[in-house]
Formats: C-alpha cells, sequence, structure tokens
C-alpha cells in the first residue's frame, strides 16, 4: 500500500475499502460482485486507483455467461429440444451444444447471441430448417406472433368472450389485413376474434417473395 499514491493529488494518505455492485443477468436473476475501491485523505478523491476491478467485473461476466449457457440448454433438454436437429438447422458442428452445456468448449460472443435468440423465440429454428425461405418464414412468425398475443390478452383478463378490442390510438386509425389477399380486415375500434387472426397468420403475399 505504501508504494500507491492517489492518482489525483500523489497522497499516501489512501485507505481501501469494499463496495458491491449488482449485475442482472440474462434471466433477470441479480448477481453481486465484490469492488476494491479506495479514497484520499487529503483531496477526497474516491475510486478504482488502480484499475484493479476491471478483472473482477471480466470474471464475474465470465461466470454468469457460463451458467447462462447451462442453464439454457438444459431448459432445451427439459423441453425435449433434439439438440441434433437444432444444430443441423443453425448450421452447427455435431455436438456443439453438449460442449457447449458440458464447458468443454466456450462459445464465442457470436454464438452465445445466436444461444440466447433461440431460447427467447424457439421458432427460429423451424424457420432456419426451412432454409430461410421467406414466405415460410413469414408463415412462422405470424402465427407465432398470434399465438403469443393470444395468450398475453389470457392472462392479463383482456382477453374477453374470444374477441380483442383494438382502440383507435392514432389520427389513421388502426387497420388489419387479411395477410394473404390483402383485404382489409377492420378500421378503428372492433372486436377481432383469434379464428380471424388466426387465418391472417399466412405467408404475406407472393409480392414480397423476393425480398
Amino acid at each position: 500500500m505504501s508504494d500507491n499514491i492517489c492518482p489525483a493529488c500523489c497522497s499516501a494518505n489512501i485507505s481501501q475499502y469494499e463496495k458491491s455492485e449488482t449485475i442482472t443477468d440474462f434471466f433477470g436473476v441479480e448477481r453481486g460482485i465484490r469492488l476494491i475501491e479506495y479514497s484520499c485523505a487529503d483531496c477526497g478523491s474516491t475510486g478504482d486507483f488502480f484499475n484493479e476491478n476491471d478483472d473482477f467485473i471480466q470474471a464475474a461476466l465470465n461466470e454468469i455467461k457460463k451458467n447462462e449457457i447451462v442453464q439454457m440448454l438444459e431448459e432445451f433438454s427439459a423441453n425435449k429440444v433434439n439438440f441434433a436437429s437444432a444444430e443441423r438447422a443453425l448450421g452447427l458442428p455435431q455436438r456443439t451444444f453438449a460442449k457447449w452445456k458440458s464447458s468443454d468448449v466456450t462459445p464465442n460472443a457470436a454464438a452465445v447471441s445466436l444461444l440466447k435468440m433461440v431460447y427467447r423465440f424457439p421458432w427460429l429454428v423451424e424457420v432456419a430448417d426451412n432454409k430461410y425461405n421467406y414466405l415460410i418464414s413469414q408463415k412462422i412468425m405470424i402465427q407465432n406472433a398470434v399465438s403469443s398475443l393470444i395468450h398475453l390478452l389470457s392472462i392479463s383478463n383482456i382477453y374477453d368472450s374470444n374477441a380483442i378490442t383494438v382502440s383507435d390510438e392514432s389520427s389513421e386509425g388502426s387497420l388489419f389485413f387479411n395477410a394473404t389477399s390483402g383485404q382489409q380486415l377492420s378500421s378503428g375500434t372492433t372486436n377481432i376474434t383469434p379464428s380471424i387472426l388466426m387465418k391472417s397468420a399466412s405467408p404475406i403475399g407472393a409480392q414480397y417473395a423476393n425480398r
């Protein structure tokens, strides 16, 4: 400690103390990190004078990433996701998920982002399995969006009598179109039944096929 001096005033009259910070992981769990900081009795400066906390933070982030990967893959297993099929669809080498789960291999940032995307939106595997065909991808996306919307409305007590009320919240109104024909289904304030929504969850017009 005697060789350390305050970077602001060059005083050796500094003291060390600990503080904790929290990092929220992918699943919303807060994890504490122990950090070291200093204060100078002469000029009042405080902080990480000697950049010691960078290593602590990086170590914590690495541990969090490792735990996130294991938890995601364990949930995939619990939900009976076929690792081999998912790897094949996503263009990953065989046993990639198994190696990540056992921590034999640490995935890079891009791979971790891919895993998080698939965890949040499992239907992306089906999109990949269909070679990212535009029309099929649109159908898969819309069907899952409609299903999620109906589920959210049902658990939030907004969903009533099998109808969804759409309010006009803009000067132009709220418009719904049949995704296949392009025919307008409604505007303004109206009730739209789940059957109408599901009928709308089909490919969006051949005119967009070449996008």
